[in-house]
């Protein structure tokens, strides 16, 4: 299993109000882009490892590499996931829907992840062979999604493929902190895209 992940923290200012006093705060978000390939030889859910331990992949409270991220110590700070960005996914029921009952599972807290309801896609509605939809878990204690917004090429979705140069639909995501009042300042937006890797010409094109 090719895994490749990234992991960002970002550090943003939210606004709480406790009583009649508003005051300014800095909470870290831990921000991940993961490629986790459930979209190839047949796979379409999340691969062993992910979710669980590879030898007991039901066992969702035993934790796997992406509970483990959150366990990861980040210029001295280990936290749950905030935001994770995922490429190569078969689609939302099948591949997303798992990973966040396996979050909520694991942390035990009901509803603490959910994910964009949002349907990317892909030239032809190809889900195989690396070309499966980008898509996106985050978590609602920390986060709220405001806008998942597909950046498709002239002529949308159809136009998906070698022709336009996009073929994996580019998603923007726009945030704000879980609990706050949504103003100009706090918001922030997450785009997921998913590149050609390949050295072809028809890869480079």
């Amino acid at each position: 299993m090719k895994e490749l992940f990234r992991e960002i923290c970002l550090a943003i200012t939210i606004l709480t109000l406790p009583a009649q006093l508003a005051q300014a705060q800095t909470r870290t978000v831990r921000v991940v882009t993961y490629n986790i390939e459930a979209d190839i030889s047949g796979a379409t859910a999340p691969l062993p490892g992910l979710i669980a331990p590879p030898g007991n992949p039901s066992n969702y409270q035993a934790g796997g590499v992406l509970e483990g991220i959150g366990e990861e110590l980040l210029n001295g700070n280990a936290q749950p996931l905030d935001i994770l960005a995922l490429q190569e996914t078969t689609s939302n029921p099948q591949t997303i829907a798992p990973i966040v009952t396996a979050l909520n599972t694991f942390y035990g807290v009901a509803g603490m992840y959910t994910n964009s309801s949002y349907q990317a896609t892909e030239s032809n509605g190809d889900t195989a062979n690396g070309n499966g939809p980008n898509a996106l878990v985050f978590n609602t204690r920390t986060v709220q999604l405001l806008a998942s917004v597909p950046v498709d090429p002239p002529g949308g979705s159809a136009a998906l493929g070698s022709g336009s140069g996009e073929l994996r639909e580019v998603m923007r995501y726009k945030f704000a902190p879980a609990g706050v009042p949504v103003t100009a300042s706090n918001t922030f937006y997450v785009y997921v895209s998913h590149y050609k890797s390949g050295t072809t010409g028809t890869d480079l094109t």
